[in-house]
């Protein structure tokens, strides 16, 4: 995330906001090199691309962090949640009005995924099988194939890099997603 704010949510409540899609939040949790306090926000629904229309499901994240020597100080907590909520609400905001959000492929990050998953397997054994060099190279063939399709994924929806939110991600142009359930009012 940018150090700079993001697009405030102006025209539809923050209490409207919620009626769209699934938010979820997580206790702050540990984490250490450096020690942190993180607390993890996110924010999931599924919506359709207008070019080549698509069902895609969107998930958004964003991150509260503190150092623990900051957990005490209630303002910092509140600065830092409302800051990474603001962060959603305005994703979510840019999904009304037509825009989503998506990881850009890298071909780097899938194939460590798919090596540490397979080292993890073979450890986990406790031996390598004796095909390992096989097992590789079809694992990083069928992870090549993978990259190719989401960039051609990418290519028939359209995907951009948005200048004004260059670390949300490639932008792909939506059906606008409406708040699907009543708003309960209460006093």
């Amino acid at each position: 995330m940018s150090g700079r704010n993001p697009t405030p949510a102006t025209e539809i409540p923050s209490r409207r906001l919620r009626t769209i899609g699934m938010w979820t939040e997580q206790d702050w949790q540990m984490q250490d090199e450096p020690p942190i306090l993180v607390k993890h926000l996110g924010w999931s629904a599924t919506c359709t691309t207008t070019h080549q229309p698509t069902e895609l499901a969107l998930a958004y994240w964003a991150q509260a962090r503190l150092k623990p020597a900051q957990m005490e100080i209630l303002s910092a907590r509140i600065e830092q949640e409302r800051f990474a909520i603001a962060k959603l609400e305005a994703m979510v905001w840019a999904a009304t009005q037509g825009y989503a959000y998506v990881t850009p492929p890298a071909l780097d990050r899938m194939i460590v995924g798919v090596m540490v998953g397979l080292l993890k397997t073979w450890t986990e054994q406790g031996q390598y099988p004796l095909n390992y060099a096989g097992i590789i190279e079809q694992a990083v063939r069928q992870t090549f194939a993978g990259y190719n399709a989401e960039i051609a994924a990418c290519e028939a929806f359209k995907a951009h890099l948005d200048p004004d939110h260059r670390d949300w991600g490639l932008r792909v142009q939506i059906t606008p997603l409406v708040p699907t359930t009543p708003l309960i009012e209460t006093t």
